[in-house]
């Protein structure tokens, strides 16, 4: 192999041993090194922060389309979905009729309110609300 190939170099830790080497360029060498192993370590630990945030981040918001694209049916997650968007009208109106479908009139009455109250022209959250006992 020719002298000109970057792999025919020591590696950077054989450099830093060489006794040939002034003791003060030496111990630069080595801390140099040793600040560059820290910095790698806390970029690896940064990026794995970033990764688990992102996927808790994707998948509340995954929740959130589902919650808006195809709202559950279910009293549970319906109060969760409306814990993530207390203002949507619709998910409200939904968990109205399932506390209706449940037998809870009064339940459902209180969120047929909160649906008008949260949209006063909402036509679909009044004509319920006056359907009301």
């Amino acid at each position: 192999m020719g002298g000109d190939s970057r792999f025919d170099k020591p590696p950077a830790s054989t450099i830093a041993d060489n006794p040939s080497m002034p003791d003060n360029e030496r111990d630069h060498m080595k801390q140099a090194i040793a600040a560059v192993c820290r910095l790698l370590c806390a970029l690896g630990i940064l990026g794995l922060v970033v990764l688990v945030n992102r996927s808790q981040s994707d998948e509340a918001s995954a929740d959130g389309v589902r919650c808006e694209l195809d709202p559950p049916r279910d009293i549970p997650a319906l109060e969760a979905c409306l814990a993530r968007s207390p203002r949507d009208v619709e998910l409200v109106l939904d968990l109205a009729a399932a506390y209706e479908a449940a037998g809870r009139p009064a339940e459902a009455h209180a969120q047929y309110v909160r649906a008008a109250a949260i949209d006063p022209r909402d036509v679909d959250a009044r004509r319920r609300l006056d359907q009301q006992p």
